[in-house]
Formats: structure tokens, C-alpha cells, sequence
């Protein structure tokens, strides 16, 4: 009722019958949609998912050196290379990240540091694969592959009551 009296009020100031039908046409969106939110109800839903997951992670060998290198492949689940994957580090000491991309190969070499990281394997439309507090030491040559899995879908529904 007020925003009636108030519409009515604040419309015989104005004589223009445009601005009053296009006040109008407002006012009956405004209701419908209030009334049809009401029927609905809403369900979401994934799909197309895939998991990916660490194929290899190993120390396979030592060499004469104060830093550590990782190395390894980045695939899809069908084994094909995944180009310019991004592999995010983070030294959990040092509060430092860094950010390194694989070749056109899906191949990867990173000299770090010895101390615990975490890497995060990621690309658009893919699963993200983490790894967390990995301890590096001096010299250590590690190889870590990575599958990716697609990300899936999301779809929201509205049904109807």
C-alpha cells in the first residue's frame, strides 16, 4: 500500500504518460519476478570431471650441488602433453612463490633452493594437483609427473515446484 501511495503521489507530479507506462512496466516485472522465484527451486550439478593425480614423485639421484632440481612431465589423463602448464612453488619458510610454466613438450626443470615447498600444478579448463610440504635437499634431482584430469561442468538448474 505505501509503495502504491507513493507510485500514485510521485506520478501526479509528472504528466508525461510515457515516464507513467514505463513506471508501470517496472512495477509488474518487479512482481512477477517476486512470485516466480517462489515455484522454483534450484540444483546444481558436475559433471565431465576428472581426477588427475601424481604419477611419479621420486628422488633419482644427487648431484655436486648447493641447489635441488625438479624436473619432470606434465600429461593429460590420456598421456598427451599438456603445453605451458603453470606450476606454481611456494617456500613455506621464506613466504616467497614463484611461478614457472612447462614447455611445449609438458617438460619442466626448476633449481630451487633446499628447504619444504608446495607446488601446485594447474591449467584453465584442468583439475589442479597439489603437492605440499615437499622437502628438498642439497643436490637432490626429484622427478615429478603430473597427470591433469578436465575440470568438469557445472550446471545450475531451476525447477519447477
Amino acid at each position: 500500500m505505501r509503495l502504491q501511495s507513493f507510485l500514485h503521489g510521485y506520478l501526479m507530479n509528472f504528466k508525461s504518460e510515457i515516464f507513467i507506462k514505463l513506471v508501470s512496466i517496472l512495477v509488474f516485472v518487479f512482481s512477477l519476478s517476486c512470485k516466480t522465484t517462489k515455484n522454483y527451486s534450484e540444483y546444481s550439478e558436475l559433471t565431465g570431471f576428472e581426477n588427475g593425480k601424481v604419477s611419479r614423485n621420486e628422488v633419482v639421484g644427487f648431484a655436486e650441488s648447493n641447489l635441488a632440481m625438479v624436473s619432470g612431465k606434465i600429461v593429460n589423463n590420456n598421456d598427451e602433453p599438456i603445453v605451458l602448464a603453470e606450476i606454481q612453488i611456494s617456500n613455506t619458510l621464506k613466504k616467497r612463490k614463484l611461478i614457472w610454466q612447462a614447455d611445449f613438450n609438458g617438460q619442466y626443470q626448476i633449481n630451487l633452493e633446499p628447504g619444504i615447498y608446495n607446488f601446485s600444478y594447474s591449467l584453465a579448463g584442468m583439475d589442479t594437483i597439489k603437492l605440499n610440504n615437499l622437502e628438498l635437499q642439497k643436490g637432490e634431482l626429484r622427478e615429478i609427473d603430473i597427470s591433469l584430469g578436465k575440470a568438469g561442468t557445472l550446471t545450475h538448474y531451476l525447477i519447477e515446484r
